[in-house]
């Protein structure tokens, strides 16, 4: 099964993906000579978190465009939400098991708590993203995708542990525009081809 439906890219989503592949090297630049925001770190680290991040990201990406495949397919909201937590709760467990960590639960209450605050904080959401995207029109959703970056940082703001920093705003605010202009030159290839 493919992740996305194959389509020929225009002039204009070129265009578009050119100042996304911009917008993220611009902000690797920004991370890498210490203007982030973030806490002083070493280059080695900062590298490494980079990668990380790119690879996280990607993974995102690829998930997402599974799901809305799969929900294409006839697949279930739930289906897929029971069967991503149950397989991440058994990965979990088998690292445990060979890492030796469990210390750090003290008693069932402890666990009970964890349990229900990772269903509340990352769980829900995620069924909620996962019934979204079946429901949503793929391009408002992908407008919606786009402006993560943006609300992330401006979160970031209130946590204290960060400091404002420009460059790294006009990085996300490219990067948040550009990904919006792919999507639209791609919603209206799409809607041009269907008429």
């Amino acid at each position: 099964m493919r992740f996305a439906k194959p389509s020929a890219v225009r002039r204009g989503e070129r265009w578009a993906y050119g100042g996304i592949a911009l917008a993220i090297v611009a902000l690797w630049w920004v991370v890498l000579s210490g203007r982030s925001g973030l806490p002083a770190g070493d280059e080695g680290s900062n590298l490494v978190g980079l990668v990380l991040l790119t690879v996280s990201g990607s993974s995102i990406t690829l998930s997402l465009l599974y799901s809305k495949r799969l929900h294409d397919h006839g697949v279930s909201a739930e289906a897929v939400t029971a069967v991503r937590y149950l397989l991440l709760i058994l990965l979990a467990g088998c690292i445990e098991a060979v890492k030796g960590r469990m210390g750090d639960i003290a008693d069932i209450g402890d666990l009970a708590m964890l349990s229900a605050t990772s269903t509340a904080l990352i769980v829900m959401p995620l069924f909620a993203l996962q019934v979204g995207i079946a429901v949503t029109a793929p391009l408002t959703a992908q407008v919606i995708r786009s402006l993560g970056p943006v609300w992330v940082f401006a979160l970031e703001q209130i946590d204290g542990r960060l400091v404002y920093s420009t460059p790294t705003l006009v990085c996300i605010v490219g990067y948040s525009a550009a990904a919006i202009a792919t999507n639209l030159a791609h919603g209206w290839k799409e809607r041009g081809a269907a008429t």
